[in-house]
């Protein structure tokens, strides 16, 4: 099955989910749950949050195609492209999405070693970010120390407090091609931390959300 694109429907009619749909973030893993005791639509797929909170359902000429092939212990899963809406213009929430067949036993094989490689990353970059900002601190100190011998015998200027002294130190830092190169990377690295740090957030919640599946399905 190639990749569906479509609509969560009918969020305008279920509790909260307006407000649940404003905190999703693009990429989120969302779960797809059929309904067959759904008096409107014996087909009825709802979608969920990773923590089970319901957001709405897939269109009904959607559900049609998926029903029967979940019934049978197919698994799809959505992921959250787009939030719309929100404005004055259009003051609802919606949310598009992407569908796709949920392989469970690959997901569940590989799901720890990722895990395992990403908080292998996660750990190697504080490292350097600590390094790195040993090192500015470093130069940022040697400067500072620098500014405060100065004093200018025509009294153009005098550091006479650790302000000033602060502001003198930053003005020079900008100019410092080592602080600069240093902080770049710095920056670049922090950067790269916050996202593996989201992925391992992310993949905590896959976990969840796959377990609680496997749950469910024992139970029946």
């Amino acid at each position: 099955m190639e990749i569906i694109k479509t609509k969560i429907k009918g969020t305008t009619f279920i509790k909260d989910s307006q407000e649940k749909l404003k905190r999703l973030n693009k990429g989120q893993r969302l779960i797809l749950i059929r309904e067959p005791e759904n008096e409107i639509d014996k087909n009825a797929i709802a979608v969920y949050t990773e923590d089970f909170d319901k957001l709405g359902f897939i269109s009904k000429e959607l559900a049609e195609n998926l029903a029967s092939p979940m019934d049978l212990g197919t698994i799809y899963f959505a992921e959250v492209l787009e939030i719309t809406g929100g404005t004055e213009e259009k003051e609802n929430v919606g949310c598009n999405i992407l569908i796709n067949k949920f392989s469970l036993d690959k997901d569940i094989m590989e799901l720890p070693n990722r895990l395992y490689g990403l908080e292998n990353k996660q750990l190697a970059l504080k490292r350097k970010i600590e390094e790195l900002k040993f090192s500015m601190n470093q130069i940022e100190s040697r400067t500072f120390m620098d500014v405060s011998k100065e004093t200018d015998i025509d009294n153009k200027k005098v550091y006479t407090n650790d302000e000033m002294r602060k502001i003198e130190t930053a003005k020079r830092l900008e100019k410092n091609m080592e602080f600069y190169t240093i902080k770049e990377e710095f920056d670049l690295k922090s950067y790269q931390l916050s996202q593996i740090s989201n992925e391992i957030s992310y993949c905590d919640r896959l976990w969840k959300s796959e377990r609680a599946i496997l749950e469910s399905r024992r139970d029946k």
